[in-house]
């Protein structure tokens, strides 16, 4: 990494636009897929930063030379899989604190489950966030060193998910059946 550039900090919040499927240790899939591809590309790029994920909602936290996350922002922007991206915080920073972590994914649903109470808040919605609150959560993912393991990772992107499939019109027309039996039904057992 060049030195002598400028490094910014860019906290980011999004929607996922995938329907969630989680394995059973908990892992949802489409994350894992995310998290695999940007550890490969952040290692490229310079870019080191944090994930979390919870309620269909993403806070992203990345770190690096200020073009560098810039310009990974302006494409995140075109990520088919999450949507709504709003910027939290941005600021210069003197090094990087997530030094250690390509993209670190934050373990750290109990600390999150804790802070959203302590906010007021029914669940995790970063969009709620004051500049207050990103900074405390932010700090959460920053005292926090534990990743997910490497072998929960890749089970979770090895799990084949689900292709849900639309209901065709002849779903729906058994359907309608169904429906007049179960009415029929209900009628004749009540005049008896």
């Amino acid at each position: 990494m060049n030195t002598s550039a400028p490094l910014t900090r860019l906290v980011y919040v999004s929607q996922a636009t995938f329907k969630p499927f989680h394995t059973p240790e908990g892992m949802e899939c489409h994350v894992a897929e995310i998290l695999a591809i940007s550890r490969k590309n952040n290692q490229q790029q310079q870019l080191v930063g944090a994930l979390y994920y919870g309620s269909g909602n993403f806070f992203q936290c990345l770190e690096g030379e200020k073009t560098a996350v810039e310009a990974l922002y302006a494409k995140l922007q075109h990520d088919s899989r999450h949507h709504r991206l709003t910027i939290l915080h941005q600021e210069p920073i003197a090094q990087l604190g997530f030094q250690d972590w390509d993209m670190k994914y934050a373990m750290i649903d109990q600390q999150a489950r804790d802070f959203i109470k302590q906010q007021g808040l029914r669940k995790f919605d970063p969009y709620q966030f004051s500049p207050k609150m990103t900074h405390q959560f932010l700090q959460i993912m920053l005292q926090n060193s534990k990743d997910v393991p490497a072998t929960m990772l890749q089970h979770a992107i090895d799990t084949p998910i689900p292709e849900i499939k639309p209901l065709t019109p002849l779903h729906y027309m058994m359907m309608a059946v169904l429906l007049i039996i179960v009415v029929f039904a209900a009628i004749a057992l009540s005049s008896v």
